[in-house]
């Protein structure tokens, strides 16, 4: 199942979650058939019913576009303590399918919590075998202790003393 529970979201702080939303709600809003994420929104009381009905009676793509926007920037600012309802609102698997692109919003913020979980928790990623090999030296590079020369000292006599 690809759906982001809402127990995911939790390890993303709040500010996080209305920042990524404010970078992307430009591109929300330009939403080619958006009724279907704002059915989902006011089904969970993240839309208020006047504004759904002006996206519905909207005619022009550009109006819907002005009016999506609208709403969006309704979100944040009147239900920015919602951002996890939204965000998981948003990757339920129906409105992922008709979507597309929040698919990668789902990405980034997955991402972003595994960074974030790892600050927290103050551990690091394992490196995967295929990260490893690249830094290991290959065998044209292995030596064996009678094939290293002794470093060298460095010459004093070319060196100058001043008085």
């Amino acid at each position: 199942m690809n759906t982001i529970k809402m127990d995911h979201l939790d390890h993303l702080p709040d500010e996080q979650l209305v920042w990524f939303f404010r970078s992307n709600k430009t591109q929300m809003s330009c939403l080619e058939e958006p009724q279907i994420l704002l059915s989902q929104l006011r089904d969970h009381y993240l839309v208020p019913e006047d504004l759904y009905k002006k996206v519905t009676k909207a005619k022009s793509k550009r109006t819907k576009q002005k009016v999506m926007y609208e709403i969006l920037d309704w979100v944040e600012n009147e239900r920015r303590q919602c951002m996890k309802l939204f965000w998981s609102c948003v990757f339920q698997d129906h409105i992922l399918q008709h979507y597309p692109v929040f698919r990668l919003y789902q990405t980034s913020l997955l991402n972003e919590r595994k960074k974030t979980v790892q600050m927290v928790d103050g551990t690091k990623r394992k490196k995967c075998a295929s990260e490893t090999e690249e830094n290991e030296p290959g065998p044209s590079s292995v030596f064996s202790t009678n094939q290293v020369k002794p470093a060298k000292k460095p010459r004093t006599d070319s060196v100058t003393k001043s008085e």
